[in-house]
């Protein structure tokens, strides 16, 4: 016999687009979602799984358990599936099969959805409560045999040493080629959040450059270019919205360190060069001059231009000149100062005249650079 509560739970499905259900005992998925929560009669609750399911769940008034879901919060990229081309493992594929079947509901929508529920089953509206779905923290030995129950692993963490590897020793393409086909064992990144995956993604892309900075550091980059370098892409991470965004930045990022680890090496400076070239980074603000850097570096003015040239290629002048455009670039990106402000701070003795040099080094005006950074 079909009881009122049951015919409610129809109608919310088909109202909704997602399964609505009495779970009882015998319905393992749902019971597993609720393990460790007593759905109240009192209030809604919702919850996402660390697998990125959202539900909701409360108790109707003769107790029976009610749960609505699964759905995703947002769309799930798997792991630029359609970029890979059959390159994710079988598991993999079954993961992304099934994403690929739930609808898509923003969180604010589900949260209507779950009070509209309650409000069917009980007459009254309540405000939703956030629960944590699966398996707590506080359980760590249970996380690890959930994971091998359900053949999901985090990747082995020889994929992640070969990339740093590679950012060490500056080799762009295989930096690019690591990225984009993931971990050889099909295994998976952890998940960083529960409440949003576009926030897991960015909290792995945060983790990602932090190591990519230290490796770039090792492999002969300044500190503070690899500092200033790992500022601008975590403050740009913060400004996205989509996964594929977040995707498109970490390859960025992890070929802008290993391209700066190339240009190092490809600049292998004496000991003096390297000190009149730190000097030159550090004073950057300054008024500079040959004179200067010599001063600095307890040679004669002639050495020094004469060792410049030798070794870099560049006159001291444009040596100058180009660590104050490397600043530039990083005060365009980062902040909002005007274009003007900037070009003084740098010691250009007008707009006109900043702008001519930026161009001359990077092919853009401060304004467009400025207006491709921010995408």
């Amino acid at each position: 016999m079909v009881t009122n509560l049951e015919v409610n739970c129809r109608l919310l499905s088909r109202a909704f687009g997602v399964p609505v259900v009495l779970a009882d005992e015998k319905d393992m998925f749902y019971q597993n979602v609720l393990r460790g929560i007593s759905p109240s009669a009192e209030y809604p609750s919702v919850m996402v799984t660390p697998y990125r399911e959202q539900f909701f769940s409360f108790a109707a008034p003769d107790g029976q358990k009610i749960v609505g879901g699964p759905c995703l919060p947002e769309e799930i990229s798997d792991r630029r599936s359609s970029e890979l081309a059959g390159g994710l493992n079988a598991r993999q594929k079954r993961r992304a099969d099934y994403y690929r079947t739930l609808p898509v509901i923003e969180r604010k929508q589900w949260e209507g959805m779950a009070r509209l529920a309650y409000f069917t089953v009980h007459g009254t509206e309540r405000a939703v409560q956030e629960q944590n779905a699966g398996m707590t923290i506080e359980n760590p030995d249970l996380r690890v045999s959930e994971r091998k129950q359900s053949m999901s692993f985090h990747h082995d963490p020889s994929h992640e040493q070969k990339l740093m590897s590679f950012i060490r020793k500056g080799n762009v393409r295989e930096v690019k080629k690591l990225v984009q086909s993931g971990p050889e064992d099909g295994g998976e990144f952890g998940v960083l959040s529960r409440s949003s995956y576009v926030r897991s993604q960015k909290n792995l892309a945060i983790a990602s450059i932090t190591l990519a900075t230290r490796a770039a550091m090792e492999g002969g980059v300044y500190p503070e270019m690899a500092y200033t370098l790992s500022d601008v892409y975590i403050q740009r991470l913060e400004e996205l919205s989509e996964v594929r965004q977040v995707d498109q930045l970490v390859q960025e990022a992890l070929c802008a360190f290993a391209g700066r680890v190339q240009r190092a090496k490809n600049k292998e400076m004496s000991p003096v060069i390297v000190k009149c070239q730190r000097y030159i980074n550090e004073h950057v603000y300054e008024p500079l001059s040959l004179t200067r850097i010599a001063h600095y570096a307890e040679l004669s003015p002639s050495h020094v231009s004469a060792a410049f040239k030798k070794e870099t290629g560049f006159t001291v002048s444009e040596a100058i000149q180009k660590a104050r455009i490397e600043e530039a670039e990083s005060l365009l990106m980062l902040t909002a100062h005007p274009i003007a402000v900037i070009g003084a701070w740098l010691q250009f003795t007008d707009q006109s005249h900043f702008t001519k040099v930026f161009k001359k080094y990077t092919g853009q005006t401060p304004k467009q650079y400025r207006q491709a950074a921010r995408f």
